[in-house]
């Protein structure tokens, strides 16, 4: 999520803006070009309701595409919305996509399309977007995850870091023909422990539906005893909840080391949510057996 770009002439550069650097600021901001040889910002989006975030370039310097969350309802999905880079009415591009999470991060604008990050459950593909008609289409079934791209400027070739989910991340050459492997790190971590991502989900006592990630090492018996790492995101105004940890402590005595633990109440998750989380990993270990 790249917060500023040049323009293809190098002339101007797109960037997003908070109106200070306290970090609660940081996700109300907005979108502004400045001229490179003048120094003048003209700011094309306004106000403190929305995230603003990743603005690109199209090919020809006319317009810039941005991601938009609204604050005021922050689990729903991102917009991506387009504004002429002179400044006028924005407008949203409405995306199609046959993944279960619409959520595009935005990689790049090229002549070829534009590209963006899609979540599919427990994966992370690359899907190129017709700017004209808004359809997707990914663009390799092959890895299943990929975290990191870098796309040529015809927009034909992507460099990807990727991995299937069982083996360390590897180097991706991905085209229209398919993609090939370029390193073979799994080669030399080959003897490391291998791990399954499992997406689970679970009711809290407060009628919350929760979904999460869960990892575990292969080689483990689906009846034995691991530490539970839990990591729960609350959203930019996310707040540390010492109570949600005391929850967990006391209901899974050797879940013994959390990770950044949030509670947000604009988000929807709240504290009760967490007392289920353990009941969750024991169905998942049920399923396995």
């Amino acid at each position: 999520r790249n917060n500023f770009s040049f323009s293809p002439d190098g002339k101007k550069i797109a960037f997003t803006a908070a109106r200070s650097l306290n970090i609660a600021d940081a996700v109300q901001s907005t979108v502004a070009v400045v001229d490179v040889e003048t120094s003048v910002i003209r700011h094309l989006t306004s106000g403190h309701d929305n995230w603003d975030e990743t603005p690109i370039f199209s090919p020809d310097g006319s317009k810039i595409i941005f991601s938009r969350t609204s604050l005021n309802d922050f689990p729903t999905d991102n917009k991506l919305l387009i504004v002429p880079a002179v400044g006028a009415t924005l407008s949203e591009l409405h995306v199609s996509t046959e993944t279960v999470d619409h959520q595009p991060l935005l990689l790049d604008w090229t002549t070829s399309g534009i590209h963006v990050f899609f979540l599919n459950r427990t994966k992370q593909l690359v899907a190129r977007i017709d700017p004209d008609t808004g359809i997707s289409h990914p663009l390799a079934g092959s890895p299943d995850t990929i975290t990191l791209a870098d796309v040529s400027p015809d927009g034909q070739t992507i460099a990807a870091l990727g991995h299937s989910g069982e083996v360390p991340s590897d180097v991706y050459r991905i085209d229209r023909d398919g993609s090939e492997r370029v390193t073979r790190a799994a080669e030399i971590t080959a003897k490391w422990p291998h791990h399954n991502a499992d997406l689970v989900r679970w009711r809290a006592e407060d009628g919350l539906d929760v979904e999460g990630l869960l990892y575990s090492r292969t080689d483990r018996k689906p009846r034995q005893d691991s530490p539970l790492i839990v990591v729960l995101h609350g959203g930019p105004r996310g707040r540390r909840y010492r109570g949600a940890v005391d929850s967990l402590e006391r209901h899974r005595g050797r879940c013994h080391h959390h990770h950044g633990l949030h509670a947000a109440p604009h988000t929807g998750l709240r504290p009760g949510a967490l007392e289920a989380a353990p009941r969750a990993r024991s169905q998942t270990a049920d399923r396995r057996s």
